[in-house]
């Protein structure tokens, strides 16, 4: 099968949705497949070749919020169809711009094209960029996915979402190596990690909540320590605190020498729209333990006491006490090593590829 995938950005760029992109394309064309990418990048556009995936980078016209618009990318598609003979287009989505542009060159050339959501959309809590968003999904997102030929969501909390708007979806599960993202002999103290990109539209990750939170974690324990994973524009303009560390942007297969040298996960949404949380996947795997918002896709992987605490969105107090409760247990924290890394063990990458490889073919036929 010869499968040209869109996306967003592609790694190092983006988040979870990247991440999943990449190893899906990855594992794909493992199995034999021939996998070319495009996508948008904020660096210098080109052509590259990752592993055995053709991947091409386009610098958009200009940015919406934190999405990349061009309009090269429908001619750059429509050259991909033709030249490598593409059976199949696969976009990921719910961002405008790239995913739009490729599945239109695919109904042009007369190529089937199905869609994989990652999230409950991009409605966010910000007035105006969600006025848009509204605009967006009632227009361009609803021709995107009518004139799908499979519409798939990333774990069932999604695709349960988008079965409310389309019909015939599946679930594809999200997945993990679990050789590389494996757990540590030893674990440091009091030392917390938030995984995410820092720019304005990711805002509804929370990281403000958990930068308000963490003077009062380190009021208890001094020797606290919050790490700050990700890049972004706004980096510059956050507050610095006593004891929070930005180590930027990292590549994905070094995340799990980072995740291994943490004692837990913080991922503080205050957003329903959440997908799956790949970070607390890939924490979970190598034994870190995640402090979750319930809601999204994070309640249903964090079982609540078991294999992490889920605490009220936005809610200052709640996460502080659970954080602190956490490390001040050694021995409810050990017991909760085990059963995360139980539970991220029931989401295998291979089983991941195998699925998205059948929902290509599914595109493809």
């Amino acid at each position: 099968m010869r499968v040209l995938v869109a996306a967003p950005y592609y790694p190092p760029e983006g988040g979870g949705l990247e991440v999943y992109a990449e190893s899906m394309a990855q594992g794909v064309s493992e199995l034999g497949h021939d996998v070319s990418v495009l996508c948008g990048t904020a660096s210098e556009g080109g052509r590259v070749l990752d592993g055995m995936v053709d991947v091409v980078r386009v610098h958009p016209s200009v940015f919406v919020s934190n999405t990349p618009v061009s309009a090269s990318v429908y001619r750059i598609a429509m050259r991909i169809i033709r030249e490598k003979r593409i059976e199949a287009v696969v976009v990921h989505t719910p961002v405008p711009g790239v995913a739009d542009a490729v599945a239109f060159a695919a109904r042009r050339a007369g190529v089937p094209y199905g869609v994989v959501y990652h999230n409950r959309g991009l409605i966010k809590g910000r007035r105006f960029l969600d006025s848009l968003a509204r605009v967006y999904g009632a227009t361009a997102e609803s021709s995107l996915l009518s004139n799908a030929k499979s519409v798939a969501g990333v774990g069932d909390y999604v695709a349960d979402f988008m079965r409310k708007r389309v019909s015939n979806v599946r679930s594809l599960p999200p997945g993990v190596d679990l050789e590389l993202f494996s757990p540590a002999k030893n674990y440091p103290p009091y030392r917390l990690l938030f995984v995410g990109q820092l720019s304005s539209g990711h805002s509804w990750k929370g990281l403000d909540v958990l930068l308000s939170s963490f003077h009062m974690i380190k009021a208890k324990f001094p020797e606290a320590e919050l790490t700050v994973a990700g890049g972004g524009h706004i980096e510059p303009s956050l507050s610095r605190r006593n004891g929070v560390r930005f180590i930027g942007r990292v590549l994905h297969d070094e995340m799990a020498e980072v995740y291994r040298g943490h004692t837990l996960v913080v991922a503080p949404s205050l957003s329903a729209h959440e997908g799956f949380g790949i970070s607390v996947l890939e924490a979970a795997a190598c034994g870190v333990p995640a402090v979750a918002s319930r809601t999204g896709g994070l309640q249903f992987f964090v079982k609540d006491g078991v294999s992490g605490v889920l605490v009220s969105p936005g809610d200052l107090d709640c996460l502080n006490k659970e954080v602190v409760g956490l490390l001040s247990d050694s021995k409810r924290l050990g017991g909760m090593r085990v059963e995360a890394r139980k539970a991220a063990g029931k989401f295998p990458l291979s089983a991941a590829v195998k699925a998205f490889e059948s929902f290509a073919l599914e595109v493809a036929g």
